[in-house]
């Protein structure tokens, strides 16, 4: 049985009692038996992949050149015991809004006042809690740790009508959650959110701090990859002729999770990319730009 294997994190593949680090970089394995499993350390449970899907367990398994290719579904473990993390008092219109942080499995957030009360699932242990008026009827809350969780919870049901997770924001007539996204850019985009009967995105803006000129042309194509699948400005990697275009081939694409690069030698020219299945793109590149792109559902 052959696999391709990567991790979007460090993590190790154990077979037949012999251990392999992982990485994001796809590897070929050849397995003599039928069963594998991927320590994906302390904070998230372990993979499983067996020849019997019955059996596999927090997996994604997509064909790949004609193997499979795996990767772990990271699921944070849930087996603490219940601790209470933070615990903070806000007064908002004359009330008192108790916001307390608590593990029991999952990480959770409990908001109380004198006439309700609601649990609300958290995606991390936040090391502090603020709490602001967001407007007449709304609170913000801003759960922080590396990164910021916004919550905005209506302040008489206690309702979430928004919640996000971001690298920082800010809070003016609209609310800016800015994400970064570390590739072979840097890549910030912003998204602007107003309130109008509910949380509508308003526009989206974004900057990437790195110089394309620079850019080794060995990651020409990947660059341009990355760039499609953030949705931001990739026209300077096309021809005249395809920026004419440019927007049709957002659609042409779709959405995809990421993109793999060639690594076997008899597909050298293929890039694959990545979302519920694969699909495998050629291009053909003529004074340094994209003139011609080839999607396929066969490699």
């Amino acid at each position: 049985m052959k696999c391709f294997v990567l991790s979007p994190i460090n993590s190790q593949l154990v077979c037949e009692n012999k251990t392999f680090n992982l990485n994001k970089n796809p590897q070929l394995f050849t397995f003599c038996g039928d069963y594998f499993y991927i320590n994906n350390g302390e904070k998230f449970e372990q993979s499983y992949f067996s020849t019997d899907r019955n059996f596999c367990k927090n997996m994604e398994i997509i064909d790949l050149y004609g193997d499979f290719l795996c990767y772990p579904k990271l699921k944070p473990v849930k087996n603490f015991g219940y601790f209470e993390v933070i615990k903070k008092t806000f007064t908002f219109f004359n009330y008192e809004f108790i916001f307390s942080v608590f593990v029991d499995g999952n990480i959770k957030l409990n908001i109380k006042t004198s006439y309700e009360e609601k649990t609300i699932s958290l995606p991390f242990k936040p090391k502090d809690i603020f709490a602001s008026l967001a407007r007449d009827n709304l609170i913000l809350i801003d759960l922080v740790d590396k990164l910021h969780f916004v919550i905005l919870v209506d302040t008489l049901t206690l309702n979430v009508v928004f919640y996000d997770t971001c690298n920082d924001f800010t809070l003016t007539n609209l609310l800016s959650l800015k994400k970064v996204y570390n590739g072979i850019y840097t890549t910030e985009k912003t998204f602007h959110f107003k309130y109008d009967n509910g949380v509508i995105l308003d526009h989206v803006s974004y900057q990437s701090k790195s110089n394309y000129k620079t850019l080794p042309k060995e990651l020409f194509l990947m660059a341009f990859l990355e760039k499609l699948r953030l949705s931001v400005d990739y026209h300077h990697f096309l021809s005249d002729e395809l920026n004419k275009n440019k927007d049709e081939i957002l659609n042409f694409f779709g959405q995809f999770y990421f993109a793999i690069p060639p690594f076997l030698a008899q597909y050298k020219d293929t890039y694959a990319i990545i979302s519920k299945k694969a699909r495998y793109v050629k291009f053909e590149i003529l004074n340094d730009k994209i003139c011609d792109i080839d999607i396929s559902n066969t490699y």
